[in-house]
Parts: C-alpha cells; structure tokens; sequence
C-alpha cells in the first residue's frame, strides 16, 4: 500500500509540475534576466518527503529512482527548502542524477506560477 500511495504521490507531483508549466491563461510572464546560484544536496524528492532520505549513504537509492524517473531536487542549504529542478521544457534528472547525495551548486533562473518556485537548470557542479 506504501508504494502505491509513493507512486501516486510521485505521480500527482510530476503531473502538477507540468500542469503549472503550461497553464499560462493567455498571459506570458517574462523569465527572469538575472541568473541565479542555488546551492544544496542533490535528493530524491520521493524519498526524501517519504521518509527523509538523503546523504550519501542514500546515493545510490536516490540515483536508481533517478534513472527510473523519480524527479530530483535540491536540499537548499541555508533554508532547507526543497525545489523542483527542472531543464527546460524536461526533468534534470540526467543532469543531476550523478551528483545523487552530494552538495551542488546550480547556475540557472527562478520561476514561479501557482504557488510552485521551480528552479530551471543552466549549469551543475559539484560545490566545494
């Protein structure tokens, strides 16, 4: 029943991410100019709001949800916020998947529609 309930929560997450992307009632709102920094440990947002999975003794779990298309995020460091990263009009997760467990740092812009703050990747690496 726990894995059911996960995979329709993962589910109702990604559907609610592509929704938010694409509802724009008419009106486009201009993207950010400035490129922004976020900085944080790489997550599975499944396991994570599951059963707080994360570290690198989670690496190699949060790397095969990854693959198996489990969205990642970002552990923010000094707010402990968790944000959807996305690339573009796709998930990240190719981009992030090998970075599972550790702390990155992002290059990329902020946006925000209905309540969602979703960070759109430009550029990863593992931060120091």
């Amino acid at each position: 029943m726990k894995k059911v309930l996960m995979a329709a929560a993962t589910a109702a997450l990604v559907a609610s991410v592509a929704v938010l992307a694409s509802d724009t009632k008419g009106k486009t709102e201009a993207a950010p100019k400035t490129e922004a920094k976020l900085v944080g440990e790489v997550i599975c947002i499944s396991c994570y709001a599951d059963h707080e999975s994360r570290g690198p003794e989670h690496a190699a779990c949060a790397a095969s949800c990854a693959k198996r298309g489990v969205p990642m995020g970002i552990l923010e460091d000094k707010t402990g916020n968790v944000y959807l990263v996305v690339k573009g009009h796709t998930g990240a997760n190719a981009d992030l998947q090998p970075f599972a467990g550790k702390k990155v740092a992002l290059t990329g812009r902020w946006f925000e529609r209905g309540g969602a703050k979703i960070f759109n990747l430009n550029t990863v690496a593992e931060a120091k």
